[in-house]
């Protein structure tokens, strides 16, 4: 059995996605994989069982904040560590509210390897 934390990047811009997927494997060696939309995250949750998720808000089928509270309800206590990212200020306030991490986008990556590193250790 791996220590090795796993992180999964949901966002419906593909070209968005596959920066961060790449970003994060290459600068963290962390398991990474990306998911499309929320309900692709949603089933990637069920099977690769991530230690934290970064999801975008606005997704189309499930959006982040559904993402969430789905999960919530099925894990519990299992739930992975969420940050939630957004192009919209407005979201800051929500993501608060279920306890969990916001980035602004666009975000510095340092920004978010510093969440990875507190969230995951």
């Amino acid at each position: 059995m791996t220590d090795k934390k796993r992180i999964l990047v949901a966002d419906d811009d593909e070209q968005s996605l596959g920066l961060f997927v790449l970003l994060i494997k290459s600068k963290t060696g962390l398991e990474v994989i990306g998911a499309s939309d929320g309900q692709k995250a949603l089933e990637a949750v069920r099977t690769f069982k991530p230690d934290l998720v970064l999801s975008d808000i606005e997704m189309p089928l499930v959006n982040g904040f559904g993402l969430f509270l789905i999960l919530e309800k099925e894990l519990g206590k299992k739930m992975p560590k969420f940050i939630f990212m957004s192009g919209s200020p407005n979201n800051f306030g929500v993501s608060k509210f279920l306890g969990s991490q916001f980035l602004q986008k666009p975000f510095a990556p340092d920004d978010m390897f510093r969440l990875f590193n507190e969230l995951l250790n």
